[in-house]
Formats: C-alpha cells, sequence, structure tokens
C-alpha cells in the first residue's frame, strides 16, 4: 500500500502541466529587463514546486533597488523558494514578482535576466573540468588576471596557487579534488567575476568555517555596494549589516526591519537569535 500511495503522487508531480519559464509566450513578444540595480517587489506571490502546494501563500515584500536585503527564518520557511521564484525557476501561481516596480517578471527574456543575476545556492556548483573554465562560467572571455582577483577577493588565491597547473589544475564533478569549503568559494569567485547587478546568494557561506566566513564576509560587504541584493542566512550574524531583514514563517514575511529595531521588538527575529546562541550579535 506504501508503494502505491508512493507511486500515486510520483504520477500527480509528472502530471503537472510544464509551466512556462518567464517571457516564454514567443521570443518576439520577450522583453529585456533594465540595466544596472532594480528593485524588485513581490505582491501577494503564491509559488511552490508543485502547483496543488504552493510553499509561499501570500507574500508580499520589496527589495529596494542598491540596496542590501537579508532574509532569515527556520527551515522550510520558504527562503530558497523565494530565491527560486525571483529567479524565474518556477512560476507564480498567484500575485506577481515585478522587475524595476513595473515590469512582470513572466514577460522577461529568461536568459536576459539570468545574465543580470549572480547566483550563490547553498551546495557550490562545481563542474568536472579545470579551476579556470568553473570560473569561466560566469564570464566565459575573462583573462587570468581578472581570474586571479576574483578568487584573492574570497581568499582563495593562496590556495589554487598551491595546486600542481594552479588555474589549469583539473577537479572533478562537485569539486572532486577541493575541500567543501574550497568547492563554495569558488562558486563564489563566479559572484566576483560575473559583476552584475543583482546578487542573490542563498546560504553562500554556510560551509566555511566561522573564521573565514568572517574574511569573506568583508569581501561580499564590498560586492553587494550598489548592487540589488539578496541574502539567505542560517547563520544570523551575517546578515546584521543589511540595510532589511526580512524575516520569512510558513511562506509569508513576519517581521521586517533593520537588525537593531528588530532585536529591540523582541519577536520573531529575537527569537532566531537566541535559538542560534548568537548571544555576540546583540551588542
Amino acid at each position: 500500500m506504501g508503494a502505491l500511495a508512493s507511486a500515486r503522487r510520483i504520477f500527480a508531480v509528472l502530471d503537472q502541466p510544464v509551466a512556462a519559464r518567464p517571457g516564454r509566450p514567443g521570443r518576439a513578444g520577450r522583453i529585456r529587463p533594465p540595466a544596472g540595480p532594480v528593485a524588485i517587489v513581490c505582491r501577494d506571490l503564491e509559488a511552490g514546486y508543485m502547483a496543488w502546494r504552493p510553499v509561499l501563500s501570500g507574500l508580499t515584500c520589496e527589495f529596494p533597488a542598491g540596496r542590501t536585503s537579508a532574509i532569515v527564518g527556520r527551515s522550510g520557511a520558504g527562503k530558497s523558494t523565494l530565491a527560486a521564484a525571483i529567479l524565474g525557476f518556477i512560476p507564480a501561481t498567484r500575485g506577481e514578482i515585478l522587475i524595476g516596480g513595473a515590469l512582470p517578471l513572466s514577460a522577461l527574456d529568461p536568459e536576459a535576466w539570468w545574465r543580470q543575476v549572480a547566483y550563490v545556492p547553498q551546495a557550490p556548483r562545481v563542474f568536472a573540468g579545470t579551476i579556470a573554465e568553473n570560473l569561466r562560467l560566469a564570464r566565459p572571455n575573462a583573462n587570468e588576471g581578472a581570474l586571479a582577483e576574483a578568487v584573492r577577493r574570497n581568499g582563495l588565491l593562496g590556495v589554487v596557487a598551491a595546486l600542481p597547473e594552479g588555474f589549469a589544475t583539473r577537479i572533478g564533478e562537485g569539486g572532486i579534488g577541493l575541500s567543501g569549503g574550497e568547492a563554495q568559494r569558488l562558486a563564489l569567485a563566479r559572484a566576483f567575476l560575473k559583476d552584475a547587478p543583482l546578487l542573490i546568494l542563498d546560504e553562500a557561506t554556510a560551509h566555511l568555517d566561522l573564521e573565514t566566513e568572517a574574511e569573506i564576509a568583508e569581501a561580499i560587504a564590498a560586492l553587494a555596494a550598489g548592487r540589488t541584493t539578496v541574502l539567505i542566512a542560517h547563520r544570523l550574524a551575517t546578515v546584521r549589516r543589511a540595510e532589511q531583514i526580512l524575516v520569512m514563517e510558513g511562506g509569508r514575511i513576519l517581521e521586517r526591519g533593520a537588525h537593531a529595531e528588530l532585536l529591540a521588538a523582541g519577536g520573531a527575529y529575537a527569537a532566531l537569535l537566541q535559538r542560534a546562541g548568537a548571544a555576540t550579535c546583540a551588542s
């Protein structure tokens, strides 16, 4: 009976209609996104990986142009789903995402939109090939000087210099030949190299030790300056400098504000800090 129930759920998923990617109604009708950092507005957004089971429910928020916003919340709150919706990886089943405050994300040319975004997920996307080839996924024509600057900014230059063939060193699928932290920093280096106006970091420092994370946080802060930045973090100490912190729960925004005011309010954000044992963030 258990296997039959599982099979029914699998076929229910397979039977779901394939959702159109942003701008898919026809090439002639696609709209290019505006250049430069833009505001992202979510209005009454409902979205999920299966149409009959939305993760986001009635979510409304704004990510101001050129500012850093952080999203925090317990596991399963919908943080990564919100990032996926902004990227256009999953469609909205209700509500809308507006780019620049006016253009529906669904009307944009997806390839053009993705070129505007530097995205670093929690699980680093590292492929079989050389270090240089992995980096140039972000900027195919980057010279070795640009590659060196990208890895220098996140503390990976010494690691690359120590490899047998430097940037020409081959690594395996998933980053075989690198530690988990090194693979994550390689993925982060792509964001530095791409130099896009929109930056989305989804637990991008999760595999780093606290000392390395603190060092890289300075580089990320410098990269985020002047960009529309969405920072999703489990370690709450990394978000305190964000100009806006959004606290998610059950697919909705529960609280929003700066670190100091949310802490003083003594609500969900303060409770998260207490549970995480991040007492030093209150200083």
